[in-house]
């Protein structure tokens, strides 16, 4: 399956897998990796090994795992194919290398760090007279949990962000 190529951000965050930094894109405020470095980390010494995998399995593709986008590098614009994570999982699923069992577990960490629902804070206040963690509450904190949630969800991408900054995976030394 060949998806046309797609503008995206280059660099948002950096992840490490071992020895290898990704230069996160971000497509849809979701984490994309560069064929490039996919393969670096699993250990291929060609650098077209990732391409050459996807196309052979290119019909277990979606669109939402894996596309060409536009992106300057070293100063010149290029067209480079991307993964999202469960694009890469599938990458490491057909990777043959010492590193490929380290590096699927590594990219469903992150997913799962990354779609980890996020608790809503306790916005209900007690009525007068009643203690705090009471059942009942003011009708107005239905109306904050309410925003909240909302909030919550749209600053979901910030949250994200901050998790993949803080991700790492150092060597065992």
């Amino acid at each position: 399956m060949n998806a046309s190529t797609q503008p995206a951000t280059p660099q948002v965050n950096t992840l490490s897998f071992q020895e290898t930094k990704f230069d996160v894109v971000s497509r849809c405020g979701q984490p994309w990796l560069m064929a490039r470095q996919i393969g670096q980390a699993l250990g291929y010494a060609r650098e077209d090994a990732i391409n050459k995998i996807y196309e052979r399995n290119s019909d277990e593709f979606t669109p939402n795992m894996s596309c060409n986008v536009k992106l300057t590098l070293q100063g010149q614009q290029r067209e480079v194919r991307v993964f999202s994570l469960r694009g890469a999982h599938l990458i490491g699923m057909f990777a043959r290398t010492a590193a490929a069992k380290a590096f699927r577990k590594w990219v469903l960490d992150i997913l799962d760090a990354i779609t980890a629902p996020s608790p809503l804070p306790d916005t209900r206040t007690p009525r007068r007279g009643q203690h705090a963690g009471g059942q009942a509450a003011h009708d107005v904190s239905g109306c904050l949990r309410h925003c909240a949630h909302h909030m919550l969800e749209s600053c979901q991408w910030i949250e994200n962000t901050n998790i993949m900054a803080r991700y790492t995976h150092q060597p065992k030394k």
